[in-house]
């Protein structure tokens, strides 16, 4: 079961991505939630390409969700890919990223 609430302000507030008043009102946070799991693993998954905001925003996951986390020693990093590409590792069945997302069922 998925449920819709707003993480903590102090990981959204240290999202780049996010409006500067994110970390100055913390009514802003409401504007910048995402689906968080309650006991349902996910994959976290960063290409090696990616800028270092991707791949530190991966590892703020990572040690958000310690519960349903996988693969559960770190992010997975895909060497030579990026948020546009990361997707193609799902057409090879041997890929760490398919191999992972399977290992979820």
């Amino acid at each position: 079961m998925l449920r819709k609430t707003p993480l903590p302000l102090g990981a959204v507030a240290r999202l780049t991505v996010n409006a500067p008043d994110v970390s100055k009102v913390p009514s802003a946070a409401w504007r910048c939630t995402v689906i968080v799991p309650d006991v349902t693993p996910f994959v976290i998954a960063c290409g090696t390409d990616e800028t270092t905001e991707f791949v530190r925003q991966a590892q703020i996951l990572w040690d958000a969700w310690s519960e349903v986390r996988r693969p559960v020693d770190g992010p997975l990093f895909i060497p030579g890919r990026d948020h546009f590409t990361v997707q193609l590792d799902h057409a090879d069945a041997h890929s760490d990223l398919t191999l992972a997302t399977l290992a979820l069922f």
